[in-house]
């Protein structure tokens, strides 16, 4: 006979089903689903306090150089990374008591961000795409030159000792110097740099000073300078910006995409969490009915035993009770089972190292019942997709990639044009050093013997008796020497007394160019094949809001359905009872109606896990998961993400840097 404690037992299990189902979940369902035509409220997360406000922080900035003030030498020096943390954050600790776990819903998204390793590999994956945009403002423009300004020297001295095979050939002009030797020095500096627009600038300032033993020389050490400038432009391959900046637009868009990819990421983490700690609470439910339905198989068991002893049941009934037991603790190690597996998993997501100290058997106990009804509203199927395709980050990621191949057509077709360049050059020059220079002063009138003055008849003139000779001035000379120097040279330089312009039109015409059509014709296929594959996700995406929606309007019936089929089924069980203590049912019909109990209860639970999840299912679909649980995704100077509630007792810990949040687009 039925032991009235067991009654007992599924009486008040079912009473705070009913109660904590029928009032909030059933009433504030209608019999019927929603009309598609009414606008409603996003679907939320269970009832009771409104998640904080949770941040998930990119972190370091990457896209930015590390400029010259106020440490010189940052630009040469290696960048500073953290090791990667795999220690779990103090919080998880904090939590433990008495080797066990209790937590909330939104405590389990807290600590799935502040340790799911996977947000910290698409962080770094993130910080990966950064470098690429840094990198691409340091390249080089359409036309070759460098974005990044360089500077150029070359500082340098030499000697030379040359042996003189041939004074006129050698310069020495005088045959007898048989070797000449030469000291030379040199100090040259370059400016380079290239501009988005295509142009480029290079600009050059050298300075040479040599001597020579040669007495040919006119300056001897002489200074050598020049200044020169050249400008460079492209009018037709690479004129414009875009050319230029390609690159650097790419990059800048796919470290977006990589912050949406993080964003999806973090929300599936999330949507796992939800999915993980919602199969955990129903697998402790699950756990709960089937021992106590092993409880009162054993008991139904014992009293069978008793009443063989009496006579009043035969050995049939025994076996059959036996059975019974058997069957109901394989239900029960199999639900055992499945709770260890679904806190396995859900330990795996809120943790950094499952074998950190403390760990090992800890029991994960959800706060947050199954019992609590969601808030679910389903808005109509196209304003649904409508807010999906706006909100869901993996889309907003497609459309930047289909973005950057419309950039790479366009750069790719200016590509096919040929090359023509205006170049333009400008150069001053100045030479100045030490000259030796002959200088004669007049001293007199000298005769010349060999040139008579005659008169008309050829005959000499005389004068005085002497003979006139005709006469020349008398010079005396001398060598005087000029000193310059190199500031000299500079001053013939910045006066501009010997200055050069050019002005040069430079084509190239590739004859097939056949380069630049495959790399035009691969570009528009890459377009054509990214605009396919958008709109390819955008019917995933709808597809699966329309799964989404009609998986919550099932569970929003089948709980109501598994809740009534527990309440009859407990009827029945009850009915049964009263019969077989009136003698006119067997104890194996009330078996039966026990086993339909334990079923349809099995059923509730999960039918309710299966909402709840459905729910979760939902709000990943629209994009909404973070919306819902107040997440944001922000760079490093947002400010300090909010911190986990602190446990009662525990003591103020410093806040963790992995409490990120994902940067609000």
């Amino acid at each position: 006979m039925r032991m009235k404690p067991v009654q007992a037992v599924f009486a008040v299990t079912l009473s705070m089903l009913l109660a904590l189902v029928a009032p909030a979940g059933l009433a504030a369902q209608s019999a019927a689903s929603p009309s598609p035509g009414q606008a409603q409220k996003p679907a939320a997360a269970p009832a009771g306090q409104a998640p904080a406000q949770l941040t998930v922080r990119v972190g370091t900035e990457f896209t930015k150089d590390r400029g010259w003030f106020p440490i010189k030498f940052t630009p040469y020096l290696q960048r500073q990374l953290p090791e990667p943390v795999i220690e779990n954050t103090p919080t998880l600790q904090q939590m433990i008591h008495d080797g066990k776990l209790e937590m909330g819903m939104e405590d389990a998204i807290r600590l799935a961000v502040e340790n799911n390793l996977n947000i910290d590999v698409y962080r770094y994956l993130t910080w990966s795409a950064e470098t690429q945009v840094l990198s691409a403002r340091g390249g080089i423009n359409a036309a070759g030159a460098p974005l990044d300004p360089q500077v150029t020297s070359n500082l340098a001295w030499s000697r030379n000792n040359i042996q003189v095979s041939n004074p006129f050939i050698s310069g020495t002009g005088v045959s007898t110097i048989s070797s000449i030797t030469t000291k030379g020095a040199t100090a040259n500096f370059g400016y380079q740099q290239g501009f988005l627009s295509g142009t480029s600038l290079q600009m050059s300032f050298n300075n040479s000073r040599s001597s020579t033993t040669s007495p040919a020389s006119i300056f001897n050490p002489s200074i050598s300078t020049t200044l020169g400038f050249q400008v460079t432009q492209p009018l037709l391959r690479g004129f414009g910006f875009l050319p230029s900046e390609e690159l650097i637009i790419e990059a800048k868009n796919n470290s977006q995409v990589a912050r949406y990819n993080l964003e999806t990421e973090v929300m599936t983490v999330i949507a796992n969490v939800e999915t993980a700690y919602w199969n955990l609470a129903y697998s402790l439910e699950n756990v709960h009915v089937q021992q106590t339905t092993v409880d009162w198989a054993n008991k139904n068991l014992q009293a069978t035993q008793a009443q063989l002893k009496i006579g009043t049941l035969a050995q049939l009934d025994v076996v059959t009770a036996e059975s019974t037991l058997a069957t109901d603790q394989q239900n029960l190690i199999v639900a055992q089972t499945g709770e260890q597996q679904a806190e396995t998993t859900l330990l795996n997501l809120i943790s950094r190292n499952q074998m950190a100290a403390g760990l090992e058997n800890v029991a994960i106990v959800p706060t947050d019942s199954l019992n609590t009804p969601p808030r679910i509203d389903i808005i109509p199927y196209r304003d649904a997709v409508a807010e999906a395709w706006r909100d869901r980050p993996d889309l907003e990621a497609q459309e930047l990639s289909l973005t950057n191949d419309d950039i790479s057509v366009r750069a790719t077709r200016n590509a096919l044009l040929p090359q023509l360049n205006l170049i333009g050059s400008y150069q001053s020059a100045g030479l100045a050093g030490n000259s030796h220079v002959l200088e004669s002063t007049p001293t007199g009138i000298v005769a010349n013997t060999s040139s008579p003055v005659v008169d008309a008849n050829g005959n000499p003139v005389l004068i005085n008796g002497q003979p006139a000779y005709a006469g020349s001035e008398a010079f005396a000379s001398q060598v005087r020497r000029f000193n310059a120097g190199l500031l000299d040279s500079w001053n013939i330089l910045w006066n501009q007394n010997y200055p050069s312009y050019s002005f040069t039109l430079s084509l190239g015409l590739p004859i097939h160019n056949r380069t630049a059509q495959a790399a035009n014709a691969n570009a528009l296929i890459s377009q054509r094949e990214q605009a396919t594959n958008l709109q390819i996700l955008r019917n995933s995406i709808a597809s699966a809001v329309r799964n989404a929606q009609i998986g919550v309007q099932q569970g929003v019936a089948r709980v109501q359905a598994a809740v009534q089929a527990t309440k009859l089924a407990q009827q029945s069980l009850d009915a049964e009872e009263k019969k077989f203590q009136l003698g006119v049912a067997t104890d194996f019909d009330v078996i039966l109606y026990d086993s339909q109990l334990a079923t349809a209860q099995g059923n509730e639970i999960q039918a309710k896990a299966g909402l709840l999840e459905a729910v979760v299912t939902l709000n990943q679909a629209l994009g909404r998961t973070l919306q819902v649980h107040s997440i944001s995704i922000s760079d490093a100077g947002a400010g300090p993400a909010n911190p986990l509630p602190l446990i009662p007792g525990s003591p103020t810990q410093a806040l963790s840097p992995y409490s990120l949040p994902i940067g609000a687009r």
